[in-house]
């Protein structure tokens, strides 16, 4: 008896674990990138104010979850991955720094347009 309780507890521990690991983050990209873009500058069209706010707001976001690289001799590039990603705010690194990267890319397609 005591045996099959213990075994029962078990598959519950381990069915709750699963249920913990298979969480899905969901967050609406382009209402967020569509507010973020119209507030911090592409109404105007300048893409360097914008790739700026993207910096600003990784920096923020990783300043937050504690997931910093670290200054002068302390670097440590940190990567993201499925062990580290339990919070949708490491879903929000990974969308503003291929925002920034689409901002400066725009940014120097003008510059070359205008040359």
């Amino acid at each position: 008896m005591i045996e099959k309780y213990f075994v029962l507890s078990n598959m519950m521990e381990i069915e709750e674990t699963k249920e913990a690991q298979d969480a899905i983050f969901s967050i609406d990209v382009l209402a967020l990138i569509n507010e973020a873009r119209n507030t911090y500058g592409l109404r105007h069209q300048d893409y360097s104010r914008y790739r700026r706010y993207c910096t600003q707001k990784v920096h923020q976001l990783r300043s937050s979850l504690n997931f910093t690289h670290g200054k002068g001799k302390s670097f440590q590039k940190k990567e993201i991955s499925d062990e580290v990603f339990d919070d949708i705010r490491y879903l929000q690194i990974v969308l503003f720094n291929a925002e920034r990267a689409w901002s400066y890319a725009m940014e120097l397609k003008r510059e070359s347009r205008s040359n």
